[in-house]
């Protein structure tokens, strides 16, 4: 799936996006996460986190 669009829209509006594990963004584990800032986007990597250990 081509997200490039997306995410250039979604850090342009200041979102935070990362790989589904914290990760910098395209390096392959686990697809995008993306969310309205610092905080916010720490909620569902916790909870991917808790799954993941």
């Amino acid at each position: 799936m081509h997200l490039a669009a997306g995410v250039a829209l979604c850090r342009a509006a200041g979102c935070t996006v990362t790989g589904l594990y914290g990760e910098p963004l395209h390096t392959g584990a686990g697809g995008p996460v993306a969310a309205a800032g610092p905080r916010r986007h720490a909620a569902p990597l916790e909870l991917v986190r808790g799954q993941r250990d």
